[in-house]
């Protein structure tokens, strides 16, 4: 006779199901994982995949929440070890954050998932799994913005929050028409031009804080 798992037990399932969805992830195409081949490497059946995510959709754009926390708190925890800054400061922070996006794989399961999110993971996903990592994905950052602008004087977290969703285009949109497959490089030589247009438009929005106070 099957006992009901614990809260803890299905949680742990629930992430091993992300943790094997992502490392297919790592080695193949978006269109070539089907749920079969994540129940097949988690040892488990394809129904008890569904209970857990009702779509191939939901688990990838679970999975994605995952990674965004993860890159958040790269932030987070530069910023907590940071006293009050001075623009300059932020700036750089930022602009080395979202260039270690580029020049490192750590990040790139992010990318490849945020490419495919408008298209491919949103339409296809439940409308509770997808309410619900929307709603993590803007709480994370609204948090992050109120963490940044107990250190930043002068910056409201509004601003903040605004900066992020458009730092956040920015660099989705050095991948339009871009092929991002399992064995995707970013070429090093466009690093100084994704750098020069994040520090361009941090120049700029710092410039308008300034001018509408």
């Amino acid at each position: 006779m099957k006992t009901a798992k614990t809260a803890a037990q299905k949680n742990q399932r629930a992430e091993k199901i992300l943790t094997t969805a992502a490392e297919l992830f790592d080695h193949n195409d978006y269109s070539q994982i089907t749920m079969s081949d994540i129940a097949q490497h988690c040892d488990l059946s394809k129904g008890t995949i569904f209970n857990y995510y009702p779509t191939k959709e939901a688990l990838f754009l679970s999975l994605l929440n995952t990674k965004f926390s993860q890159y958040i708190s790269v932030f987070s925890t530069t910023f907590n070890a940071t006293a009050d800054m001075s623009t300059d400061e932020f700036k750089k922070i930022i602009i080395d954050s979202v260039c270690s996006l580029f020049d490192t794989k750590r990040f790139l399961t992010y990318l490849r998932l945020m490419a495919i999110r408008t298209t491919v993971l949103n339409p296809g996903a439940d409308a509770k799994t997808l309410k619900l990592v929307n709603s993590n994905l803007s709480q994370s950052s609204t948090d992050l913005a109120v963490n940044i602008s107990q250190h930043l004087p002068g910056v409201v977290p509004q601003q903040l929050a605004n900066l992020f969703s458009a730092i956040n285009a920015l660099v989705l949109g050095f991948f339009i028409n871009t092929d991002l497959s399992s064995n995707f490089i970013f070429p090093e030589s466009k690093l100084p031009l994704i750098r020069q247009t994040v520090t361009d438009y941090l120049d700029g929005f710092f410039n308008n804080s300034l001018n509408q106070k």
